[in-house]
């Protein structure tokens, strides 16, 4: 069991090789003697300077601007809501993982916005200052033309007007990365071509319940840590089980469909129980194994074939092996 450990910033850690190139704007303060990297690149975003951005003097005189009242330092992404209450700033925060992908984004509408880079290594977190979304998300589209990108899930799009239309739409989601096959995984096709074989048994069941309302003794309207569900989200039934039913149908010859039903107390224990039991007859039934009845016209349509008669594809002749079915010992 570990312990859990939250994403907050600390001290000062070196980009991720593939982020250092200057045209991406990300500017890494360094700030190798304290864990304050969300206050010094949020003011990176806030008062810009034009030499040597990645210095943490450039931001030093302006410390005591930010309202930081109740928030701890390393800053962790579950306090960020706290800070953009107190300061009136939408704060985003991307992370990285081989990869860019939204991390934070803020429901606020503020005016100041600031976008943030979380970077990771080890144990540690650090925050960087995001200069231009539309360049850092620029190295990841084709086209030659300057692109407009959607913050929530990294659409581009080629004109500020487009982008606005599509955020109506997308803010009414989750955010989440909009990821498009590759040249090379573009193309789906079936690969597990072992599940086309049919299997000797299969087991349908299903449960039965019936809704049980909750009092108000049972349930207070409140989560864990007592704070007040909204009166949409509350429950007021929970579904409880009456009885299962089950059929076994299997391929294997001479076998016929086995029903079961139960209803009653207990019915999930009993049901487990149940399946335990049926596994350990079908196991006995599995272990058999026929030798295999090879004749002279399955030895004809053995050299003939030239094709699996599973995937269909083409049969190396070294590699050719006979199957067989191992309940009737039929050559297949």
């Amino acid at each position: 069991m570990g312990i859990y450990q939250p994403l907050a910033g600390s001290s000062y850690l070196p980009l991720p090789t593939q982020l250092k190139q200057p045209q991406l704007g990300i500017i890494n303060v360094v700030n190798e003697d304290d864990e304050k990297c969300f206050l010094w690149s949020t003011l990176a975003a806030l008062y810009p300077v034009a030499r040597n951005p990645n210095r943490l003097s450039n931001y030093k005189r302006h410390e005591n601007k930010l309202n930081m009242e109740g928030i701890t330092y390393p800053v962790t992404v579950s306090q960020i809501r706290r800070f953009q209450t107190q300061n009136k700033i939408s704060v985003t925060v991307l992370g990285y993982e081989q990869e860019l992908y939204p991390l934070f984004i803020s429901d606020e509408e503020f005016e100041i916005k600031v976008t943030l880079l979380l970077i990771t290594s080890d144990d540690r977190s650090h925050y960087c200052c995001i200069s231009d979304i539309n360049r850092l998300l620029a190295h990841t589209n084709f086209h030659n033309a300057k692109m407009h990108y959607c913050i929530r899930c990294f659409s581009s799009y080629t004109t500020e007007e487009n982008l606005y239309t599509h955020r109506k739409h997308c803010m009414e989601h989750d955010y989440q990365k909009v990821k498009l096959p590759s040249q090379k995984t573009k193309w789906l096709k079936f690969k597990d071509f072992q599940k086309q074989i049919a299997i000797p048994f299969v087991i349908y069941s299903d449960f039965e319940c019936y809704l049980e309302k909750i009092t108000d003794v049972q349930y207070k309207g409140t989560d864990e840590q007592g704070n007040p569900i909204p009166k949409r989200q509350q429950k007021i039934e929970v579904h409880k089980p009456s009885g299962y039913s089950y059929v076994i149908v299997s391929n294997v010859p001479g076998y016929k469909p086995k029903k079961t039903l139960y209803r009653g107390e207990d019915c999930v224990n009993k049901f487990v129980d149940a399946l335990v039991q049926e596994s350990k007859w079908i196991l006995n039934i599995l272990k058999t194994s026929k030798p295999m009845v090879f004749t002279k016209d399955d030895q004809l349509r053995h050299d003939a074939a030239k094709h699996c008669h599973i995937c269909g594809f083409d049969l190396p002749e070294k590699l050719k092996v006979r199957d067989h079915c191992h309940f009737q010992g039929t050559y297949r």
